[in-house]
C-alpha cells in the first residue's frame, strides 16, 4: 500500500492535460477483475472518458482531480442536469491508492461545489454489488431514491440522491 504520509492528497480542478488521467482512472476501474466479472464498458463510458471536455465540461459540469505528490491518483466528476442538480459521475481512484480515503475528499469537494453552484441535489447511478462505495456516499448523506427507468446506465440499479 502507498503511504498517505509522504505526500498530502490535493484537490484539483479540471484541465485539458489531465484528460488522459480522468481516462486511465476510469480505464484501470474498467480493467479491473471485478468489473470485468461483474459488468461491461457502455457506450456512454467510452464516449464520456474519452472526451471529458465535451461531455462534461462545456456542458456546465465540473471535474475534480486528487493529487498525490505530482501523480493524478483520484477522480470525481459532477454532470450538469437540466433540473439544478448534478450527477455524480466517474468517482475513482487508482487502485494502488485505495483505503487512503481519496474518495473522501473528491466527494467533499464535488458537494461544496454543487453548493456553491446553486445546486438543490446532486445524485448518481450504481451498482448494488458496490456495497463500500454505497456506504461512503451514505456516509455523505446519500439516500435512495425510484431509479429512473431510462437510465443511461444499462448496469445501473440503485439511485441515490442528497439534497444539498
Amino acid at each position: 500500500m502507498v503511504m498517505k504520509e509522504a505526500h498530502k492528497i490535493e484537490i484539483i480542478n479540471y484541465e485539458d492535460r489531465f484528460a488522459l488521467d480522468f481516462k486511465s482512472i476510469s480505464l484501470d476501474w474498467f480493467e479491473s477483475n471485478f468489473f470485468k466479472e461483474h459488468f461491461s464498458v457502455e457506450d456512454i463510458d467510452r464516449m464520456v472518458i474519452s472526451n471529458p471536455s465535451k461531455y462534461i465540461i462545456e456542458k456546465g459540469g465540473h471535474i475534480f482531480f486528487a493529487r498525490l505528490g505530482e501523480k493524478i491518483v483520484g477522480t470525481a466528476a459532477l454532470i450538469n442536469s437540466e433540473d439544478s442538480s448534478f450527477e455524480l459521475s466517474k468517482v475513482g481512484v487508482l487502485q494502488v491508492y485505495r483505503g487512503l480515503k481519496i474518495s473522501d475528499d473528491l466527494i467533499k469537494s464535488a458537494i461544496i461545489y454543487s453548493k456553491v453552484q446553486g445546486k438543490k441535489t446532486l445524485w448518481l447511478e450504481s451498482i448494488r454489488i458496490l456495497k463500500p462505495a454505497l456506504a461512503v456516499f451514505k456516509k455523505y448523506g446519500f439516500k435512495e431514491v425510484p431509479l429512473n427507468p431510462e437510465s443511461h446506465y444499462a448496469r445501473a440499479d440503485i439511485k441515490m440522491e442528497l439534497i444539498l
